[in-house]
């Protein structure tokens, strides 16, 4: 679904196993309630884990590290467990950084290495 400025996050994918949301441009204060909204769909599928993929993200704020921080708590309250896909070098990786020194979520370079370690194979 398009945000303001031409961002966009949409739920992609859908198994037994993984929910999968794209975020894409900027992610920040203007577009933060439509991430927490998607982001809080995909919670409501009740899989056992979420991957947002953060590689298309041009700009990562605070406010969509609050609304990563909102959605692991809500997994966490049912045993799900949340998993990054964003480049080392990312916009949304150097936010993470910074903001999550204690490494709480999983931090995968792509899709597929997060979908692997979320269904259990290489």
């Amino acid at each position: 679904m398009p945000c303001s400025g031409g961002s966009r996050v949409r739920l992609v994918a859908h198994t037994r196993g993984y929910a999968l949301v794209e975020a894409a441009g900027a992610v920040d204060i203007a577009t933060s309630g439509r991430v927490a909204e998607v982001l809080r769909g995909a919670v409501a599928r009740r899989t056992p884990a979420l991957i947002v993929d953060l590689s298309r993200v041009t700009l990562f704020a605070a406010a969509g590290f609050h609304c990563l921080e909102r959605t692991a708590t809500l997994l966490a309250e049912r045993g799900g467990s949340l998993h990054l896909a964003c480049a080392e070098h990312s916009p949304a990786a150097r936010v993470l950084r910074l903001l999550d020194e204690y490494g709480r979520w999983a931090v995968h370079p792509d899709v597929p290495t997060a979908v692997a370690a979320v269904v259990g194979h290489p």
